[in-house]
């Protein structure tokens, strides 16, 4: 699986051509491609997020892979397997950023349910800040006695990770 930093510096908009990615068992495009499957061949829904890592709002659609061969892709546009990802192209023309950037500002982030703390920077090994959030669950982690718990309670603990981790992702990264 890329990268998102790789996916992102690969968008391209000097030609009009959809990278589908493959993550697991779907495929999904992001920015100038997602805009581009949206408008020429099917109406995903879209999904924007802000990409801590990037630290830039990203835009994309995602769809089964089993799907694919059920889309309603143009004649016009060519297809090619670039290994890890599909490649549709449309046409070697330019993409129209000014209609790309108003349609990306028409789609909306997600309202939050939990509002993340801004970042603490914390430094981890000298290499990388964490919000606080993150440092709230390294902490837990440290806390935890192990070797007391019952498997219950490891497996409750573990679930309640999961849960303010999932929280994480779904609101501040990509």
């Amino acid at each position: 699986m890329a990268k998102i930093k790789d996916i992102i510096s690969g968008e391209d908009s000097s030609k009009q051509v959809i990278k589908l990615y493959k993550e697991g068992i779907f495929y999904k495009a992001y920015e100038y491609s997602a805009y581009l499957f949206v408008k020429h061949i099917k109406a995903y829904q879209v999904k924007r997020k802000y990409s801590v890592l990037l630290k830039q709002d990203l835009v994309s659609i995602g769809f089964p892979i089993a799907s694919f061969s059920s889309l309603p892709i143009p004649d016009s546009f060519s297809v090619a397997d670039c290994g890890t990802y599909q490649e549709l192209s449309l046409s070697r023309e330019a993409l129209d950023l000014v209609a790309f950037e108003a349609w990306k500002a028409s789609i909306s982030l997600p309202a939050l349910e939990h509002k993340p703390s801004s970042p603490i920077n914390k430094e981890v090994n000298n290499r990388f800040a964490i919000s606080s959030l993150e440092y709230d669950v390294l902490q837990r982690l440290q806390r935890f006695n192990i070797d007391t718990a019952t498997p219950m309670a490891c497996m409750l603990f573990l679930s309640e990770l999961k849960q303010s981790l999932s929280l994480m992702s779904t609101h501040n990264e990509l």
